[in-house]
């Protein structure tokens, strides 16, 4: 599993997976993500062909949260990746 850099609980982040080696030729044509425990807030994503993104704030200090990109690609796959990221105090 991965990790991201820690982000303080005031911090307002964007944060990435790139898919370019899984992917090869293929693009992204959906991504959703899943966070546990739900208290961390997604507060927006987006995708470009081969890279997703999320945008986190809050969390509760010293928590490690999992947060997991589902994408589809227009060839058809479906296949996640999980990240851990560590919430601090401000």
């Amino acid at each position: 599993m991965f990790q991201w850099p820690s982000k303080s609980t005031a911090d307002l982040l964007d944060y990435g997976i790139n898919w370019s080696e899984f992917l090869g030729s293929d693009t992204i044509t959906a991504s959703g993500w899943t966070i546990a425990p739900d208290d961390l807030v997604q507060t927006r994503n987006s995708f470009l062909p081969q890279i997703a993104t999320i945008w986190l704030s809050g969390g509760t200090p010293n928590q490690v949260y999992t947060v997991t990109n589902t994408i589809t690609t227009a060839l058809g796959r479906v296949v996640d990746q999980s990240v851990n990221i560590l919430v601090t105090n401000n």
